[in-house]
């Protein structure tokens, strides 16, 4: 189902992460802890992802924000969370529900984050966070209870938009800014210890959007708006002194009319580097070509001999590529960026030679980072794509990337309430679980179905009534349906050694005892954790007796049909009438009027109830000033009950005392009554009467 999208992405996008912080070791291997999943930023994975829609399930959704401007960051999962940041607070959700965690109500950031494109990173049991004003912000998340800011670095240099992914390598970050088109930027190392700055690099032409670092012993490599590609590091003489040396290789004219703006996260491959331009090229340049420049040194393209190749893969690429088996996956965008129809892309293409191998036409631009899951002779590819609905794609190659086109499906697509433009990375976790968000504001987790390790539940009965479908472990979705006269029953797990469950939150042992009270329905969860694996059964239940009224009519004493708010439904339990029988006035011959100090006013409610209900009763539960009479059948499974408001008409003075004033003055009066109708003894409608008084 298409929805209308709320507004339009300003421009491409790549990952906005959030953290997640465990207190157990974190296996580095299968974490999202900074830009994307894998090393090298390559977004590269051997974890059980589900790989159809057929083995996909919709494990969880949380909305978090509304509309592209004021969305969650896409998450990072870690151990037992998923961290997000919407405006200006902090998350901590739990991973197998995706209910918010302690800080329940978030932590409040010294600044906002922003349109939510941005990556935050993790590491050693903080968050490294771009906000507002060109600033970063670290914040201790290690205690399971609470947040702690660290510090909030700031330079007078720097402003603009923190708008490129935080790199997180041996106690250092690395990120860029940009203030807009041809305006000056920054780019910046700092300590993740101090929180002072190693070094910031100022160009003078044009800042740095999107454009995350690939960093390692060689230094950090980034792009900026005006086509450069960058090497800085840090060296340290023998005597201790640091020094910054910088190299750059000019990847077009700077005066050119249509620049090459580097707006990816640079991937090493081998021994080579690869990102796209927003003019739609794909580049590798061997890093080597660093290593025989001096300090300060230079060689521009077209110019000096340099190890690069280049290919022109759409109008738009702005993605970082993923790269498996030698094989590059990128998305490139073909025409207007955000027509859904207007044949964007997404392309495999040989590493070596740049030679395209197939393309697959996308339903919107695949603007954001790729995941790539490396199998046994054959990968799965997932990707997100600016357009509504704002779902998932996932293809299957081979190694030599050749697509298996009968593959190629939407792995999620959201319901209509969760249905917008998407530019965000896909990230997942050890057990193969998928991550992302678009820019309805909710964030999706997706399960696979077909994971082949236990569960840790072998089984799951109740006391009353029957599961449907039967337990199995990998069916996650249950209805019961409890007897007339039932709203109670016992749910018994039976774990494998080593298993933990919740019951909608509360820790289970031996037996959970789950009551529906008056309620007509109740969703039930049960949290199952093994190990690092989590498993979520859902538990739809309903009494028999859930449609136990047909139909609901409020009458005054001259047949007048009230309106009833909200409209009756057979499983809504509450209602308001605010209702006007009106009292009768007299006309005196000078034209004066007086009250009927004997008319009695009434309301009548018709209810229509199955024909296995066995008892139908009411009462005024609330009020005190009416009276409410036995009910009457008449006919076809139709009930009435006549509503007497007892002290509503009480005259103190003669009639004829009573002036127009003061009639007018009654208008205002509002008596507030509420009748119950119970029905079998077990549910209960209640319905609230305020009455107005009006003249005639």
């Amino acid at each position: 189902m298409k929805k209308k999208a709320i507004g339009k992405k300003l421009g491409a996008g790549i990952l906005a992460t959030a953290m997640v912080i465990t207190v157990m070791p974190v296996d580095y291997a299968h974490a999202c802890v900074g830009f994307r999943p894998g090393d090298a930023n390559n977004g590269v994975v051997t974890t059980n992802t589900p790989t159809t829609a057929a083995n996909t399930e919709l494990k969880w959704e949380k909305a978090l924000g509304s509309g592209w401007s004021a969305n969650p960051t896409p998450p990072t999962v870690v151990g037992d969370y998923v961290y997000t940041a919407a405006g200006t607070k902090l998350y901590r959700l739990d991973k197998a529900t995706g209910e918010k965690l302690a800080p329940v109500d978030g932590f409040t950031l010294d600044g906002d984050v922003g349109f939510t494109t941005n990556p935050m990173a993790y590491a050693d049991g903080s968050l490294y966070i771009q906000i507002s004003n060109g600033r970063i912000e670290k914040v201790d998340v290690s205690n399971p209870d609470s947040f702690t800011r660290d510090w909030t670095w700031s330079d007078p240099s720097v402003k603009g938009q923190t708008i490129s992914p935080i790199i997180y390598e041996k106690g250092k970050i690395y990120t860029g800014m940009w203030n807009g088109e041809n305006r000056p930027g920054a780019y910046v190392c700092i300590n993740s210890a101090t929180g002072q700055a190693e070094w910031i690099h100022q160009n003078p032409a044009a800042g740095y959007y999107w454009a995350g670092a690939y960093v390692d012993d060689s230094g950090a490599y980034f792009g900026s708006d005006n086509g450069e590609l960058m090497q800085v590091k840090t060296v340290v003489s023998p005597s201790g002194e640091k020094n910054v040396e910088k190299r750059t290789i000019k990847l077009s004219n700077s005066k050119a009319k249509n620049k090459t703006q580097v707006r990816s996260t640079i991937v090493k491959y081998g021994e080579y580097l690869y990102f796209t331009t927003k003019d739609g090229y794909l580049y590798k340049i061997n890093s080597s070509e660093f290593d025989s420049m001096s300090n300060g040194g230079t060689k521009g393209y077209g110019k000096d001999k340099i190890d690069v190749a280049m290919v022109k893969i759409g109008t738009m690429a702005t993605g970082t590529p993923s790269i498996a088996d030698n094989v590059v996956y990128i998305g490139a965008a073909n025409g207007s960026q955000f027509s859904a129809t207007a044949g964007h892309m997404f392309k495999t293409i040989d590493a070596d030679s740049l030679k395209p191998i197939k393309n697959l036409v996308s339903p919107g631009y695949p603007q954001a980072a790729p995941l790539v899951k490396d199998g046994n002779n054959e990968n799965y590819a997932y990707f997100t794509y600016n357009a509504s609905p704002g779902g998932m794609k996932v293809f299957k190659a081979d190694d030599l990337g050749r697509i298996d086109e009968a593959s190629y499906q939407d792995l999620f697509v959201p319901d209509a309430s969760g249905q917008q433009y998407c530019i965000c990375p896909i990230m997942t976790d050890d057990t193969g679980n998928l991550y992302y968000k678009n820019d309805s504001g909710k964030m999706f987790c997706l399960a696979n179905l077909d994971v082949t390790a236990t569960t840790g539940l072998t089984n799951m009965t109740v006391s009353t009534g029957n599961l449907s479908p039967a337990f199995s472990a990998t069916e996650r979705n249950y209805n019961l349906t409890l007897p007339v006269g039932t709203s109670a029953f016992d749910l018994t797990l039976t774990l494998e050694e080593g298993a933990t469950a919740t019951v909608d939150g509360t820790a289970y042992s031996g037996v959970a005892n789950i009551s529906l009270d008056t309620a007509l329905s109740k969703d039930i969860n049960v949290v199952v954790r093994k190990g690092a694996a989590t498993t979520t059964y859902a538990i739809h239940v309903t009494k028999e007796e859930n449609a136990v009224i047909n139909s609901l009519v409020i009458t005054d004493s001259e047949g007048v049909v009230q309106t009833l708010t909200p409209s009756f439904a057979s499983d809504v339990l509450t209602y308001e009438s605010q209702w006007t029988d009106p009292i009768r006035i007299y006309t005196k011959a000078n034209g004066d009027s007086y009250i009927n100090p004997n008319y009695v006013e009434k309301l009548f409610i018709t209810v229509d109830v199955p024909a296995d209900v066995d008892e139908i009763g009411a009462k005024i539960s609330k009020g005190g000033t009416a009276d409410v009479e036995e009910p009457v059948a008449v006919g076809n499974g139709k009930y009435k009950f006549a509503v007497t408001f007892t002290g509503n008409t009480i005259i103190a003075d003669a009639p004829e005392n009573y002036t127009p004033m003061m009639l007018k003055q009654m208008d205002k009066v509002a008596l507030d009554t509420e009748l119950s109708i119970t029905v079998n003894k077990h549910t209960v409608y209640k319905i609230k009467l305020p009455r107005n008084i009006l003249n005639q």
